[in-house]
Order: structure tokens, then C-alpha cells, then sequence
């Protein structure tokens, strides 16, 4: 994931760079991060990145 030490697909990299406002982007990466750490997830695909960053 951008700005952190999780691996992720091209997919979620072009999904996160569609979120226009920086801050709400930094958010969702870090709460995805997070969960993905949590769970043991070792490279976040995009049916995670969906489930993880909804708020």
C-alpha cells in the first residue's frame, strides 16, 4: 500500500490513486494497512481493499 510496508496489486494502487482527497486516501490506506496486518494478509488484493476500507 502506498506510504507503507504492506505489499499490494497494481489494482489497489490505481483504486487508492482514484480517491481525490488526500487526507480521506491516507486514511483509507492506513485502516487498510492496518487490518491487513492484523489479519496476516501478505499482499492486499482488491476484494480485500474493498472489504477492509469500508468505514
Amino acid at each position: 500500500m502506498p506510504g507503507t510496508t504492506v505489499p499490494c496489486t497494481e489494482e489497489v494502487v490505481r483504486r487508492v490513486g482514484r480517491i481525490p482527497i488526500p487526507f480521506v486516501r491516507q486514511m483509507v490506506v492506513q485502516k487498510v494497512a492496518q487490518q491487513a496486518q492484523q489479519e496476516g494478509v501478505a499482499r492486499v488484493d482488491i476484494a480485500f481493499f474493498e472489504r477492509a476500507a469500508t468505514f
